[in-house]
């Protein structure tokens, strides 16, 4: 993950851990993630959107070893 979307994530992290009950209100946390990027923090959408693909794209990769393991099982 790039290091400004890296930090973007650990901003939303803190935010979320502070105010946990908000996370009730949105569909998944990708949709939070976006809500608070773009409405708390003020970044444009579209790279707000990027840093939520980055997350995803870093999650994946970290998945993967497991999934191949598991098919592989």
């Amino acid at each position: 993950m790039n290091p400004i979307s890296e930090n973007f994530v650990k901003k939303h992290q803190t935010y979320l851990s502070d105010n946990p009950n908000e996370l009730e209100n949105f569909g998944s946390i990708y949709e939070h993630m976006l809500f608070y990027l773009t409405s708390i923090l003020g970044i444009d959408e579209k790279q707000a959107l990027q840093c939520i693909l980055d997350l995803k794209a870093d999650i994946s990769c970290d998945l993967l070893p497991y999934i191949v393991k598991s098919e592989i099982i």
